[in-house]
């Protein structure tokens, strides 16, 4: 929960509030710069870097087309409960 909900949360007390800010503050008191530079030159340094980055993006592109089929089979659902026809053209 970020410091600016836990402000306006009416349901949090004090202490609760108090506990928020102190994980936020203890976040921003360690700079972790330098540790993730070094981490990504290690990798880049043992050739791990970009078949870690390919698996990544291969991931992402998965989860976007289970996504945009699980969109478009809601999308089709409400039209098709609706009566309005179920012709969706699909992008390919």
């Amino acid at each position: 929960m970020r410091r600016h909900d836990l402000a306006f949360a009416p349901h949090c007390s004090e202490k609760e509030k108090r506990a928020g800010w102190s994980i936020e503050n203890e976040r921003r008191r360690h700079n972790f710069v330098p540790f993730l530079m070094e981490l990504l030159q290690q990798l880049a340094s043992h050739d791990a870097l970009m078949p870690m980055y390919e698996a990544g993006k291969k991931k992402a592109e998965e989860a976007r087309g289970r996504a945009r089929a699980a969109a478009r089979e809601k999308k089709e659902a409400v039209l098709a409960a609706s009566g309005a026809g179920s012709a969706i053209p699909s992008k390919s």
